[in-house]
């Protein structure tokens, strides 16, 4: 009699800037537990002659050959835009179905862009009721993309014969992976996300977002101080998300020279840890005041300096009101280790973006990569 085994596997998470494009799959079997595949492609910039090569067509050539090599199941995949074409803004509405809120929301933005509703795609995280003016409102968080971003982003997907199953923002998928607590007992907490110009501040709630809210800092500074190193970092970084997944070669270019933090670097991450902590500060008295408490984080994760978040981490908990800890930390270890020995010369948290869109739509393998 044979014995039947249950796989569940999540979508490809697929993340790429001009540089570099990075892959990722989770799959769950009874007999091997759980198993993380990765692969890592350098995009070509110029062909054999010298010619420049299209940024379309570089992004095929690497997608077709990390789905040549079988690493990955199946041909899904679940991508995310770029930080600088996605909106969010938080919007208060009267009580009404969830499928008519997304359409007052939709109509809302599309009017406040001047565009029309053709041209703007429109999705809501529904955040719960909202005290704000003493009036009885229900607050979605919106994400909204223009539809020309959305087409040319899935052009080389749809080319290299992938099937996208999901086209996300950044806060939505690492929300997923860095969930904190149970499905039956949901906890807040807050993401750091630091970027090159500017950072993002995420509120998280059973892994998904209900605030976000960009900062005009990054870590550019901080570049300047790291020299050549950092000269080289900007020039082939587009800060699709932070340093972990629009920036791949960051963490790899500094992860190859293992560069000591220098005093002025260390002076520039304080500078802006002290600002996040204020930040963060104005982020909690938001979310008490218009949530009824419902929305406390005790604690929460930063991100987006690869090798350095740890130092930029314990800054942060000099000023911040509450802990927080490098992200990598809220994955199960086991889960720490797979990533870390997918590619050991580029930090793992490089991997974290593209696992929080492999877990889409996957309760099980969510709670499977948990801490």
């Amino acid at each position: 009699m044979s014995r039947t085994r249950a796989y569940r596997t999540g979508p490809i998470g697929c993340v790429w800037d001009t540089h570099a494009l990075c892959m990722l799959q989770v799959r769950r079997s009874g007999r091997r537990g759980l198993t993380i595949r990765g692969s890592m492609h350098q995009l070509r910039s110029k062909d054999e002659a010298g010619r420049p090569i299209e940024a379309a067509a570089a992004v095929r050539e690497g997608l077709e050959a990390c789905l040549r090599g079988r690493r990955f199941c199946g041909r899904g995949i679940a991508t995310m835009l770029p930080r600088e074409e996605v909106r969010h803004r938080s919007l208060r509405l009267p009580p009404m179905p969830m499928h008519e809120m997304s359409a007052a929301a939709h109509w809302q933005i599309a009017k406040d862009a001047r565009s029309s509703l053709d041209e703007i795609k429109c999705a809501c995280y529904d955040v719960g009721a909202s005290s704000a003016d003493g009036k009885a409102r229900h607050e979605v968080l919106t994400v909204s993309a223009l539809v020309a971003d959305i087409t040319a982003r899935m052009q080389p997907l749809d080319s290299a014969g992938a099937t996208v199953v999901a086209i996300e923002d950044a806060p939505g998928a690492l929300a997923r992976c860095l969930r904190t607590g149970s499905h039956s007992e949901p906890s807040s907490a807050l993401i750091v996300d630091i970027g090159i110009h500017r950072s993002t501040i995420i509120g998280a709630y059973g892994g998904s977002p209900v605030f976000v809210r960009d900062v005009p800092a990054g870590c550019d500074r901080i570049l300047e101080q790291l020299g050549e190193i950092g000269s080289e970092i900007r020039g082939q970084s587009t800060d699709l998300v932070s340093v972990n997944a629009g920036r791949v070669a960051t963490d790899s270019s500094v992860g190859k020279a293992h560069t000591p933090l220098s005093r002025g670097a260390r002076l520039t991450i304080d500078e802006l840890a002290e600002r996040m902590s204020c930040e963060i500060a104005l982020c909690r008295h938001y979310l008490a005041q218009t949530h009824e408490g419902r929305f406390r984080p005790s604690g929460g994760f930063a991100l987006g300096l690869g090798w350095f978040t740890e130092a930029f981490t314990l800054a942060l908990n000099r000023s911040c009101e509450i802990p927080l800890q490098p992200a990598l930390q809220a994955l199960a270890p086991q889960v720490q280790a797979k990533l870390r020995s997918l590619r050991p010369d580029v930090s793992p948290e490089c991997w974290l973006a593209p696992l929080g869109l492999a877990l889409y739509g996957i309760d099980e393998l969510i709670r499977s990569v948990a801490a």
